[in-house]
């Protein structure tokens, strides 16, 4: 309460207890001249200060809070067991698609390639091979198989010539199933010695794939940064991200083992991704495309912009909310994985919206409301509040489209309270504060 309104209450109250023992001294009958005091005190109107009311284009915002990620998180792990030779790498460490970053020791995994080159080789001999052949081996190229068959062809012509001998009594029915016999063994052997090539080829086939395995093997004792080109990156047109150590879990020294915990974890920081929580009633408001302001602690008075990549389709059944994923650019690499983070969504303009000054709201009991300047007195409506603008606060009510609201003095007024409308006082233009322009700021977004 201002002081010249102090004043006024005090006065009042004072006037007011004059009267009465007036009253009481002229055995509880009031005078004329006693009436019309306590008629004109009772009506003397409040002294309070009054501001006009704006009709303003502002954005709409949603508020949210959420946590800063990495665009992606790799976790590097052992493919192959053995003692770890070097860790090339540590926390902060930035390294590019290709980069080196462990050596596991190789010296079994060599043997193990020499033993499968061997077996390989032997295989091989058994075909008259050196190398496997790069076009379609055929069989019948084979010693064996040309053998096998000037066999069969020679023992053939022989059953032949005894069938003629043996229908002529040429020769003896013994030897005549002999050729035959002999020709019924060769094409056996001939049918044999495929058998043999195939299986030979076979296993040909198999040491090749046990040899391709130790050389996997082998070329997995040095690990290597991936490759970054994820779907996400082409979203923001970036090229030739790298990735930053997050952390360091392992040692020169200690032993890698398959499937145990990750040896190294690298984040793409080149760009990061906001994850926050909006809630279900403005589902129809949020779209992807849109604008995010961000602010983090770390830098209060810098606000980071950021698009809307994803949407979740689903609403949490627990609090009544959904995700939404917002991609920020961050090629000075300021922002952290990990942040907290105040953000603002930028979702829609309104032409026109009825804005009041902040010092003519009232707030009692839940309730807020504003005293609307009708004539001689006020009239009390209730509003609701939306985009704050600097000092102005847009309010939503049975509101006139022109108008003047009290600014103070609100405390002393009711319904239908008349009011007298105190003057400014007039200011030496040299002594006025100077004051920068204002950043319009809706309620709930990022203001410094």
């Amino acid at each position: 309460m201002s002081t010249q309104a102090r004043f006024a209450f005090f006065g009042s109250l004072l006037t007011i207890g004059v009267v009465a023992i007036a009253g009481c001294g002229s055995h509880g009958k009031k005078t004329p001249d006693a009436h019309a005091q306590a008629e004109n005190v009772v009506a003397k109107p409040v002294v309070v200060t009054v501001a006009d009311l704006q009709s303003r284009a502002v954005q709409r915002r949603i508020p949210v809070v959420g946590t800063l990620h990495g665009l992606e998180k790799i976790q590097i792990s052992a493919k192959v067991a053995g003692r770890l030779e070097k860790v090339l790498v540590d926390v902060g460490d930035r390294v590019q698609p290709g980069t080196k970053l462990v050596e596991i020791n190789q010296l079994d995994y060599k043997l193990a390639v020499d033993e499968a080159q061997r077996a390989l080789e032997r295989e091989l001999a058994k075909l008259g091979l050196s190398e496997i052949p790069k076009q379609r081996f055929d069989p019948e190229s084979m010693p064996a198989m040309m053998r096998g068959r000037l066999v069969v062809a020679n023992a053939r012509r022989k059953a032949e010539r005894f069938r003629g001998l043996h229908a002529k009594n040429a020769v003896t029915d013994q030897e005549y199933e002999q050729a035959t016999t002999d020709l019924q063994v060769e094409e056996a052997a001939l049918q044999q010695t495929m058998l043999d090539i195939r299986s030979t080829q076979a296993a040909v086939r198999y040491q090749q794939s046990v040899l391709e395995t130790a050389q996997r093997h082998f070329a997995e004792t040095t690990i290597y940064t991936p490759p970054s080109d994820f779907p996400s990156l082409s979203e923001l047109k970036l090229t030739g991200c790298g990735y930053v150590v997050a952390r360091r879990m392992a040692t020169a020294g200690e032993l890698a083992i398959i499937g145990s915990s990750p040896l190294l974890e690298l984040v793409i920081d080149d760009a990061l991704k906001l994850k926050a929580t909006v809630p279900e009633r403005y589902a129809s408001e949020v779209h992807i495309g849109q604008t995010v302001e961000l602010k983090v602690e770390a830098y209060p008075h810098d606000v980071f912009h950021a698009r809307i990549a994803r949407i979740s389709p689903t609403i949490d059944t627990e609090n009544r909310t959904f995700e939404v994923e917002a991609h920020v650019a961050n090629p000075d690499h300021r922002l952290q994985h990990g942040s907290f983070a105040k953000a603002s969504i930028l979702t829609r303009a309104a032409d026109q919206a009825m804005m009041a000054p902040l010092e003519s709201l009232v707030t009692f009991a839940g309730v807020t409301k504003l005293f609307c300047l009708e004539g001689e007195s006020v009239r009390e409506i209730p509003v609701e509040l939306g985009v704050r603008d600097g000092g102005w606060v847009e309010v939503i009510g049975e509101l006139p489209t022109t108008g003047a609201v009290v600014t103070s003095g609100q405390t002393q007024l009711a319904a239908g309270s008349r009011v007298s409308i105190r003057q400014p006082i007039a200011v030496t233009p040299a002594l006025l504060p100077t004051t920068s322009p204002h950043t319009i700021a809706p309620v709930g977004a990022i203001t410094e």
